[in-house]
């Protein structure tokens, strides 16, 4: 049986040696900075996203919004925009992970988090916002290999669940309907379960 829990940030006083060399900016942080980092890094999602680009999180995965038919009975067929959560293959081939088989389309651009904006918007150096992000994903990648369940939120976005070595990405309906530019998506969330 393994642990359900949300992730959390270790005290201080919690890490081993090792891990202490591995994961140094996170030490040096308080909980709450690291918090504001993610939280920036959410809304720098959000942000391209709303200018139809993928943004893609190294070690974690991509997010894109595609285009989707959805029927709906007789009333017919719907296009609706939504986000995608690709999980990276070298991670799921790492930890044996499964999730949804979205993809993100090949005509989107992809764009790496803007470290430099983060950064500012955070009043921390550029060097520890690109540390926190990636030692925070080779963290929650450390949890799922020792079988921890994880709830990872993303700000105003949704929620990261791992359960069972198994990945889904639930957006935020708000954050749904902030996307939809067509209009249809709220019809379709009236009518259709998206899952």
């Amino acid at each position: 049986m393994t642990a359900t829990t949300s992730f959390f940030w270790p005290r201080k006083g919690d890490w081993k040696a090792s891990e202490r060399a591995l994961f140094g900016t996170l030490m040096s942080l308080t909980t709450k900075e690291i918090v504001q980092i993610w939280d920036q890094v959410s809304l720098d999602v959000q942000r391209q996203l709303a200018l139809s680009k993928s943004v893609k999180i190294v070690g974690l995965g991509t997010f894109a919004v595609c285009t989707q038919e959805q029927r709906m009975g007789r009333k017919g067929r719907w296009l609706i925009q939504r986000p995608v959560f690709q999980l990276s293959n070298v991670v799921r081939k790492i930890l044996h992970l499964t999730s949804a088989k979205r993809t993100v389309p090949d005509s989107t651009p992809a764009v790496l988090l803007d470290y430099a904006t983060i950064a500012l918007e955070t009043s921390h150096p550029l060097d520890a916002v690109e540390h926190c992000v990636n030692e925070t994903v080779m963290y929650l990648s450390r949890c799922i290999s020792n079988g921890l369940n994880v709830d990872f939120v993303l700000r105003d976005m949704g929620i990261l669940l791992v359960r069972q070595k198994k990945v889904k990405m639930r957006f935020y309906e708000k954050f749904l309907l902030s996307l939809d530019v067509m209009g249809n998506f709220k019809e379709v969330l009236v009518n259709v379960s998206l899952t």
